[in-house]
């Protein structure tokens, strides 16, 4: 199953890399940065972060973001989900 969790992850990497190419096209005037973590059965599969979370400060695994609104449509989406 090892090799099956190889592949994966390169297309996790992959897209992150995808997700920053074109977010570099659109040339955003402040940092941009990801950060993912993926798990199971409480079991940390998958973790890796892009760009930088501050200017000159590389975005890792463990950097905190302010979210601001954003977490509005996620509950809004688990309400919907529940009904």
């Amino acid at each position: 199953s090892e090799p099956s969790h190889r592949g994966q992850r390169a297309r996790a990497e992959a897209l992150l890399d995808r997700l920053m190419a074109n977010r570099s096209a659109n040339s955003a005037p402040m940092p941009y940065a990801a950060s993912v973590s993926v798990g199971c059965d409480s079991k940390l599969l998958f973790s890796s972060a892009r760009g930088d979370a501050r200017p000159g400060i590389p975005a890792s695994p463990q950097t905190l973001y302010r979210i601001g609104s954003i977490s509005k449509q996620f509950v809004a989406t688990s309400v919907v989900a529940a009904i």
